[in-house]
C-alpha cells in the first residue's frame, strides 16, 4: 500500500477510514461492488449503489451527480470525486 495506511485503511479519531493516498479507480469500483453484494446478502436495497456503479469508470461525473441526487453518503461521493478527479461546479 503506502506509508500512510495499513492495508488501505487509516485509524482516525476512533474510526476507520479508507486511505485517500492509495485508492485507485479499480479499488473503488470493487469496494462498491462488495458493498452491493453485502447489502443484498443482508436483504437490503442496493439500488442507489447499483445506479452509481452503472456509470463507473466511464462516466464519473454522471456517477457523482447520480449519487448526489440519491442522497448517497457524502463520504462515498467524496471518494468517487477524489479518485476519479471529478471537480465540483464550485471549483
Amino acid at each position: 500500500m503506502c506509508n500512510f495506511c495499513s492495508g488501505g485503511l487509516i485509524n482516525q479519531n476512533n474510526s476507520i477510514t479508507t486511505c485517500q493516498y492509495c485508492l485507485t479507480e479499480d479499488r473503488v469500483i470493487e469496494a462498491i461492488k462488495l458493498a452491493v453484494y453485502t447489502i443484498e446478502d443482508l436483504g437490503g436495497d442496493s439500488d442507489d449503489l447499483r445506479a452509481i456503479l452503472e456509470f463507473l469508470p466511464d462516466y464519473p461525473v454522471v456517477a457523482v451527480m447520480e449519487a448526489e441526487i440519491r442522497n448517497v453518503n457524502k463520504y462515498i461521493v467524496e471518494i468517487i470525486k477524489n479518485t476519479f478527479h471529478v471537480l465540483s461546479l464550485k471549483e
